[in-house]
């Protein structure tokens, strides 16, 4: 099933107030509780130029898909730059 993308707000909300927060060297995992599913994946600029931002959203996607999901809920996916080459294991 693929996820429905969220909003600005939304994402703002999260953002402000996470309900739960993962740190990973490749990414940060927000996540708020609901019984809807969304998710977004973000990549700042600091990554580099629009090639490694993409590359980068690709592969968390890619990630994910390779995941059994996560349960109903917001998530919000920041990508850091080590993401562009960590392996998928």
């Amino acid at each position: 099933m693929k996820p429905v993308s969220l909003t600005r707000g939304e994402i703002q909300r999260i953002i402000e107030s996470p309900g739960i927060k993962v740190v990973s060297s490749s990414f940060v995992l927000l996540c708020q509780n609901s019984s809807d599913y969304r998710l977004s994946v973000l990549v700042g600029k600091k990554i580099g130029k629009a090639v490694f931002r993409n590359r980068v959203r690709r592969r968390l996607r890619e990630a994910y898909r390779l995941t059994d999901g996560f349960p109903p809920g917001y998530y919000v996916i920041m990508g850091r730059n080590p993401a562009l080459t960590t392996s998928f294991d």
